[in-house]
């Protein structure tokens, strides 16, 4: 793995994945998911991987990783207009709606992608939202080395929080 792509894997995703039947690999798989999910979730699903990425990611975490999901034509964009980057992400119909409400699990979903699967942090979990970085940094280190794993900004956030 020469670079790596990041996939943005919203709540109301990883919440039913299981019950859907989904795994890690289909969803870097258009047909497959295609097979699943409704053309508007899938149509979410690539706007906050393209359209609103670097809301999610910030900016230099989203310069570092490739994007591999088909990207939305100008209508499905327009058909997003009123939904905003954190109802993406959660889905409307939820009342949490920042990043810190967020904790954030980082899987490889094949040899190039690396999926960070976000979930509603529960009253246990950690205030800090860095260990994934942590997590990242990591599979960054095993797949690239560390001399092409130090040359990305995830590598770098990681050495600022340490």
């Amino acid at each position: 793995m020469n670079s790596f792509n990041i996939v943005i894997v919203p709540v109301w995703l990883n919440s039913v994945m299981e019950e859907l039947g989904i795994n890690c690999e289909d969803l870097v798989d258009d047909e497959k998911l295609s097979g699943i999910l409704s053309t508007k979730d899938i149509l979410i699903y690539k706007m906050i991987n393209s359209c609103h990425r670097e809301e999610v990611l910030g900016a230099d975490l989203s310069m570092d990783s490739g994007y591999i999901l088909g990207m939305p034509t100008p209508e499905e964009t327009l058909a997003c207009r009123d939904m905003s980057a954190m109802d993406m992400l959660f889905g409307q119909h939820t009342v949490a709606k920042t990043l810190s409400d967020c904790k954030i699990e980082v899987k490889q979903i094949n040899m190039e992608t690396v999926g960070l699967f976000y979930s509603l942090k529960g009253e246990a979990d950690s205030v800090s939202n860095n260990e994934w970085i942590e997590d990242l940094a990591q599979l960054l280190h095993a797949n690239l080395g560390l001399q092409e794993a130090a040359k990305t900004h995830a590598f770098a956030q990681f050495v600022d929080i340490v």
